[in-house]
């Protein structure tokens, strides 16, 4: 397989995949920062007709992987955390405010049962996967520099945005990903994709992890730091992650 992909062998080799496609689209974000919530509204876009849940989102926007890849609908959508964005043809990024990432990873990480401590001890450690993704402001922070740099290849939009603004911020993605659909269609994608929807799917139908009784879904909030960091625990993440937050629009 690898010998016919021609001129993006390279590419899809960084990736881990056995082709990458110049229509490829790629979802990507730190983790816990609305990864999973983009996938839903794009794919709710997209496919406007089909009833979308956990336990069929991946035949129509597949996290990025090996072998079957090749058998999804093109422009293919496809879900990643990497921070490998100079081989993404093009990428939607989502940033969600670190403060916060910390703190739904954290509940996510105790849930998983991947540590066991205090939330201050949490932040302190390195966080479960961050030698793949890195730290927070660093994945952020590679993210706006490519955008910086190639500003067609990359869509930035806030998870804060997708609260307060969520269909201006899916208009922004209908032309974005070049979605023939109306704004009746994109309305009602937002509503299918919201977060309250999304919770009582995952009530009804399963989590991410099938046969697995956990929630991916917590509170979906903005600003809950502000009443879980401790003095010194907001110094200790402001001492790496400050410049990052101001650079992507948030109050430090």
């Amino acid at each position: 397989m690898l010998s016919r992909m021609g001129v993006l062998d390279e590419r899809a080799l960084r990736l881990g995949t056995d082709r990458v496609y110049e229509d490829d689209v790629f979802i990507t974000s730190y983790l816990k920062s609305g990864n999973t919530w983009m996938r839903f509204l794009v794919t709710n876009m997209r496919y406007p007709a089909k009833k979308i849940t956990f336990r069929n989102i991946e035949d129509y926007c597949p996290q990025l992987g090996p072998n079957e890849m090749d058998e999804y609908e093109r422009p293919r959508f496809i879900k990643s955390h990497l921070p490998a964005f100079e081989s993404f043809p093009r990428s939607i990024y989502v940033i969600r405010d670190g403060r916060d990432v910390a703190i739904s990873f954290y509940h996510y990480s105790l849930e998983r049962e991947w540590f066991d401590g205090d939330f201050s001890e949490f932040l302190r450690s390195d966080w479960p996967f961050s030698k793949y993704f890195g730290a927070w402001h660093e994945h952020v922070s590679r993210a706006l520099d490519f955008h910086d740099d190639h500003p067609e290849r990359m869509l930035v939009v806030r998870y804060e945005d997708m609260l307060d603004t969520p269909e201006v911020q899916a208009e922004r993605l209908r032309s974005f990903c070049g979605f023939d659909i109306d704004r009746d269609t994109v309305k009602e994608a937002v509503r299918r994709s919201e977060f309250s929807e999304l919770k009582k799917m995952e009530n009804k139908h399963g989590s991410e992890v099938k046969g697995k009784d956990m929630t991916f879904f917590r509170k979906g909030e903005s600003r809950q730091w502000k009443e879980a960091f401790s003095d010194a625990d907001l110094a200790y993440f402001l001492d790496q992650a400050a410049p990052a937050l101001k650079r992507a629009g948030y109050d430090v």
